[in-house]
């Protein structure tokens, strides 16, 4: 490292003027040996503070998600800012050089006084990531027993309420699709009208809306592979795209807190709990078991990706098991709709060989 040079100003004083990236940083002290020995420590400091081992945690993220802006999602970089911004906050000031097994544990342990096991488990698996970015590791942690608290799903008493109370609302195509067809929120709000094949009755899950950062709703693929898929489409849900109003390119138009608080309304109508949307998709996987489809077609339907390669990989589904499942759930659903109430269908499909259903 080059010495700076010291001169005496007309005060006594003695001054150095040192430039570390970019930027001219001032130094005044009485005598020159001191003049000289500041500017060399903050020459020193400055540049060692930009040295990746001593970055803060939360830079140290922003660089993380920098990095990889091209090739995460939206959604994905949504939930890391969260993290950033609300959990082990006691490490994000910290230096990644001072960050040990002991700091960490430390962190869990106040978070676990605040939220449960999988929210800090997304937490660690961010952390952890920055610090292997880095090269550094840590140690085994101990998170506590995880409660495994089985999520509520509505009773079949429950949802007929609900079903009733759906029928005719502002947000009943939006209810079905999750509790039905087992869309993902995402899902639903990213369905282009030009994804409905009204001609086989067929919905064709290819993009997703998500939030970003910023709040404001991008567009995605959808989760996995397995979740671009073709769902056989029953005629009550027809019906209701039908009827709505084309506004835009997409099918639903409203943000998921405005779905939310329909849904809500609703729910208290009908006096049953809101468990919000993606919830139902747990419902419509409970419906599916219920009714002893079997996992591959419940997999197939719901676009759940498999943990199991030979699954992902060699065992297919068949048409014909499709169009048995579909004929299954819409027998389930339509059996808990309100007759009254319910619309007639559009049209009636034929069941064929080697294909989907295609309209009379």
């Amino acid at each position: 490292m080059k010495i700076p040079k010291a001169r005496k100003l007309p005060s006594g004083q003695w001054f150095c003027r040192v430039r570390v990236d970019g930027q001219d940083v001032p130094i005044t002290r009485s005598t020159e040996k001191a003049a000289v020995a500041a500017a060399m420590a903050v020459k020193a400091g400055l540049q060692n503070a930009n040295r990746p081992e001593n970055i803060t945690l939360s830079k140290a993220i922003d660089r993380y998600i920098e990095d990889r802006s091209e090739i995460l999602s939206p959604s994905t970089i949504r939930g890391y800012r969260t993290i950033q911004r609300n959990r082990l906050q006691d490490l994000m000031d910290m230096p990644l050089a001072k960050i040990t097994t002991q700091t960490v544990q430390r962190a869990v342990n106040a978070d676990a006084k605040e939220v449960g096991w999988k929210t800090i488990g997304n937490a660690l698996g961010l952390v952890t990531g920055v610090l292997g970015y880095h090269d550094i590791r840590i140690g085994k942690l101990t998170l506590g027993e995880d409660p495994q608290k089985e999520k509520s799903i509505y009773t079949d008493l429950e949802l007929m309420q609900l079903l009733h109370a759906l029928q005719g609302s502002n947000i009943e195509l939006e209810a079905l699709l999750a509790l039905w067809l087992g869309l993902r929120w995402s899902e639903i709000a990213g369905l282009r009208w030009d994804a409905v094949d009204l001609s086989k009755g067929v919905i064709h899950v290819q993009e997703a809306l998500v939030p970003d950062e910023n709040n404001k709703r991008v567009s995605k693929g959808t989760k996995t592979a397995k979740s671009t898929r073709s769902i056989i489409c029953p005629d009550y849900i027809l019906h209701l795209i039908e009827a709505r109003e084309r506004s835009g390119d997409h099918i639903v138009t409203v943000c998921s807190q405005t779905a939310w608080r329909r849904l809500d309304k609703v729910c208290k109508a009908a006096g049953v709990p809101c468990y919000g949307f993606h919830r139902m998709r747990h419902q419509n996987s409970s419906v599916m078991a219920l009714l002893n489809i079997d996992p591959k077609y419940a997999m197939d339907r719901g676009g759940w990706a498999s943990t199991k390669v030979m699954h992902q990989v060699y065992t297919h589904t068949m048409d014909a098991g499709r169009q048995q499942v579909a004929a299954k759930m819409d027998t389930y659903f339509t059996g808990m709709m309100d007759p009254q109430k319910a619309k007639k269908p559009l049209r009636k499909y034929r069941i064929t060989t080697g294909g989907l259903p295609k309209a009379k």
